[in-house]
């Protein structure tokens, strides 16, 4: 299970889900954003990329950070629709992991954000991707999770500003 493809596979079917109508989705993607949140959180809200079988493994990188933090607030903005008073635990999650971003990925020298964590492991350079391509790279969904985030709590609008 690659946390990338299956958080953007829970933004999905949250979306899909509530515009047709189908609670059965959203429910569903509730179930896999709460498993990836019970395996692959380690240290302190950190991410791990790849779940095979109950082994999560590899550093989170910032698509994966990015991406999850995405469906965690697509899971807000939709799951009091089926279980009201339940948004506010995904918000919390969502803005958990978005700290974590800004802590670990964060360029303190420019704008943007690195592919890899401060703690990843050794490269002779750490890249920074601002164009989507097949799919959206990590700063672009950052945008979003920022914007999402600011109009469901009020914060994050300095981190959005930057980045916009």
């Amino acid at each position: 299970m690659l946390v990338f493809w299956n958080s953007m596979m829970i933004s999905a079917l949250c979306e899909a889900g509530f515009y047709f109508g189908e609670p059965a989705w959203v429910e569903k993607a509730e179930l896999t954003a709460n498993k990836i949140w019970d395996k692959c959180i380690f240290d302190n809200n950190r991410l791990r990329s790849v779940l095979y079988g109950d082994e999560a493994t590899f550093n989170g990188y910032l698509d994966d950070y990015a991406s999850y933090a995405h469906a965690l607030l697509s899971l807000a903005s939709k799951i009091d629709w089926i279980s009201p008073g339940k948004s506010s635990g995904y918000i919390e999650k969502a803005e958990t992991i978005l700290e974590s971003v800004t802590q670990h990925f964060k360029d303190p020298d420019s704008t943007g954000y690195f592919f890899t964590s401060d703690d990843h492991e050794d490269l002779v350079r750490r890249s920074k991707d601002v164009m989507d391509n097949a799919v959206p790279c990590g700063n672009s969904i950052l945008l979003h999770c920022f914007s999402e985030a600011h109009n469901l709590t009020g914060r994050w609008l300095d981190e959005y500003t930057e980045l916009s």
